[in-house]
Formats: structure tokens, C-alpha cells, sequence
């Protein structure tokens, strides 16, 4: 998922295809362990990656994004891209 400074957030090229949702659910077991891992080892950029999480869906919510907020439901790691393009900062690690 991508999200760009003041414009809306768009689905990645890679998840606009019809095969995203297999994609996605493919990857729920690792995407996972690598989220309780960094639960773990990095909470801090675990609750910052939550946040934007939770902040993207709501922004997909209220723009009426659906393919935005369909993606959302097969997200299942933490630990991605989006914490870090979340204001193009991520905590310290």
C-alpha cells in the first residue's frame, strides 16, 4: 500500500491485480511471526506501525476507497512499508 504526502492513499500496483487477495492471504503466516516478532523486539515501531494502520483505514473509510479498505482486511504484518512512508519518518531501531 502507498500512501502519497497530501493526496489520497492508493493500493500498490502489485495489489491491484485479480490475484492480491491470494497474494495476501499466501503471506499471513509470515507476515504474522514477523509482526509478534517486532511486537517483541521493537514496540515501539510496533505501535507506530498500528497507528498508521488504523489511521489509513480510517482515511479509506471516509474517502470511500473501497479497493483500499478491501486490501486492508487481508493486511496482516505490522512490519511493512507503511510504517515507514507513514510522514516519511520511522521511530529510531
Amino acid at each position: 500500500m502507498v500512501s502519497t504526502g497530501a493526496q489520497d492513499p492508493e493500493v500498490s500496483a502489485s495489489l491491484k491485480g485479480a490475484s492480491s487477495k491470494k497474494i495476501l492471504k499466501a503471506i499471513v503466516r509470515p507476515a504474522a511471526i514477523a509482526t509478534v516478532a517486532l511486537r517483541v523486539m521493537h514496540p515501539e515501531q510496533y505501535w507506530a506501525g498500528l497507528q498508521a494502520f488504523s489511521s489509513l483505514g480510517e482515511k479509506a473509510e471516509s474517502k470511500e476507497l473501497p479497493k483500499m479498505s478491501e486490501t486492508l482486511q487481508y493486511w496482516a504484518s505490522m512490519f511493512n512499508s507503511l510504517s515507514v512512508i507513514s510522514n516519511r519518518e520511522t521511530p529510531n531501531h
